[in-house]
């Protein structure tokens, strides 16, 4: 309920991060990026999305969860902003 929306995203962020702390797993490392999405912040939804993926990984109840963390991870990295390549400074003449 919290994370879909009806409830009050920093209350989930708080129930989430107590359930990391008790032990980090996929399960609760994927909510907490959803929520961390809801709430803007990407980067760090991103992290924890790739972080899920690395922890489901030899867990197989992790199989029906796997795709929709991968699309997860595009979505937040599309929503990152693009840094900048250095451009070379110029010699004055």
């Amino acid at each position: 309920e919290y994370l879909s929306g009806k409830g009050k995203l920093d209350q989930a962020l708080k129930m989430a991060n107590s359930s990391i702390a008790g032990g980090e797993n996929f399960r609760n490392a994927w909510t907490k990026a959803q929520i961390l999405s809801k709430l803007g912040n990407y980067a760090e939804a991103l992290q924890l999305a790739q972080k899920s993926l690395a922890l489901g990984g030899s867990d197989p109840g992790f199989a029906g969860m796997k795709s929709a963390v991968e699309k997860g991870i595009a979505d937040y990295t599309a929503k990152l902003p693009v840094a900048m390549p250095a451009s070379p400074l110029k010699k004055k003449k």
